[in-house]
């Protein structure tokens, strides 16, 4: 249960200092960094995040199912000494390692974004400058499923009762990378009252003074590699992976505007499922709403009132 997150007892080491909240003194598991590495952020699943599907319905019509551990914290660890950064996706009621990534040439001295929802993560860093004084901004996203194949639940398929859940397992995950133009500040991901619309990815782009919300589909990390994608794969939305991610000028929420100094950025559901309300500050202030899935609940202006009424009383005479 998400309450669980309020009541875990948890510590993480980082350099001889605890951190944690006034139960780290009693804390059941410890996390200490390697590589003379630094916890640099924790960002643990929303309390709030509705999930309307707790599985993925591919192409074929078969169903690669969601990890949907409720206590699933990301932990990002960096060193300006050597470089280098971790990334460990933790349960963070038993402590177990789910997901480990290790980064060569991180600068981090520059702001490492994050952010997790529902059963994908994503961050972004920037990279030491090239030969020619070039520096790379990267963004990778992950996904976390039960099993590697489709219609199956992995471990939780030996469990017949359905009201018992079993989160005590590695999950499946698929990542890829993006080179980007640019560095991102922060990250944030949008939240809708029932989570049946699709999610976007928001990015502060400090550079642009810009806020962009990167469609799911276009991140989603089973986009196929070295190939064009099958009709089934194209059915999902799926397009062939490419290493370089532009920004459409369509996902720029701020259009012509310019957005300084943004520090924190963050989400609400609307009460129109399609729509999530997005609220950035900082030295300044944003706010603007965004439909990921489209307005699929919102009548078009073009929808004709008065043919929809005469049909219906046409209807009822009928009857």
């Amino acid at each position: 249960h998400p309450r669980v997150r309020r009541q875990r007892q948890m510590c993480i080491r980082d350099s001889g200092k605890v951190v944690g909240g006034p139960i780290a003194q009693a804390a059941s598991w410890r996390f200490s960094p390697g590589n003379g590495e630094k916890v640099y952020s924790l960002t643990p699943r929303p309390l709030d995040d509705p999930v309307a599907s707790i599985g993925k319905v591919l192409g074929d019509r078969k169903v690669l199912y969601k990890y949907l551990n409720p206590n699933t914290l990301l932990v990002i660890t960096a060193s300006e000494v050597t470089l280098s950064a971790t990334v460990s996706v933790l349960d963070a009621l038993s402590g177990s390692v789910l997901y480990v990534a290790s980064h060569q040439g991180v600068d981090a001295t520059l702001p490492i974004a994050s952010t997790m929802s529902e059963n994908w993560f994503a961050y972004s860093f920037a990279s030491q400058p090239t030969a020619d004084g070039v520096k790379g901004y990267q963004l990778i996203v992950g996904e976390m499923f039960e099993s590697p194949f489709s219609n199956d639940r992995g471990p939780q398929s030996a469990i017949k009762n359905s009201t018992e859940v079993d989160y005590s397992y590695q999950p499946h995950v698929i990542s890829q990378s993006y080179r980007i133009r640019e560095p991102i500040s922060k990250l944030a991901v949008t939240q809708t009252r029932q989570g049946i619309t699709s999610r976007a990815l928001l990015a502060v782009l400090p550079e642009s003074n810009a806020v962009v919300g990167i469609p799911r589909q276009v991140i989603d990390p089973r986009r196929p590699v070295g190939r064009e994608a099958t009709k089934d794969e194209m059915m999902e939305g799926l397009m062939k992976y490419t290493p370089v991610l532009e920004f459409d000028p369509k996902w720029y929420l701020n259009h012509q505007l310019e957005i300084y100094g943004v520090e924190t950025i963050t989400t609400s559901p609307a009460v129109l499922e399609s729509t999530s309300l997005v609220f950035a500050y900082g030295l300044d202030v944003f706010s603007t709403r965004i439909s990921p899935s489209f307005s699929f609940d919102i009548l078009g202006k073009d929808f004709n009132k008065l043919q929809m009424l005469a049909t219906v009383a046409a209807l009822a005479v009928a009857t």
